[in-house]
């Protein structure tokens, strides 16, 4: 499993990165700008998470393929991947 932390939203080319790179087992985590995305479908054929404390500051609730995470869960993803990358 690879974790991949977006902290803006991609690029069109890195959309197209992502989408080549990402199986069923790989991680989307989104912080930072990249943020707005949970309101919407998940873009990748990836497990979809958001940490539920930046949606408590953001507001709002995310799109029904994301999954919301405490931090507890983050820290086990991180030490569980393979590879954690950080965009």
């Amino acid at each position: 499993m690879q974790l991949l932390t977006l902290t803006q939203i991609p690029s069109e080319l890195e959309q197209q990165l992502f989408q080549q790179l990402l199986v069923a087992d790989d991680v989307l985590l989104l912080t930072g700008r990249a943020l707005p995305l949970c309101y919407r479908a998940r873009p990748y054929a990836c497990q979809a998470m958001v940490r539920q404390v930046e949606i408590d500051k953001l507001g709002g609730q995310p799109d029904g393929d994301w999954t919301l995470i405490d931090d507890a869960r983050w820290v086990e993803l991180s030490a569980l991947s393979a590879k954690t990358i950080v965009w």
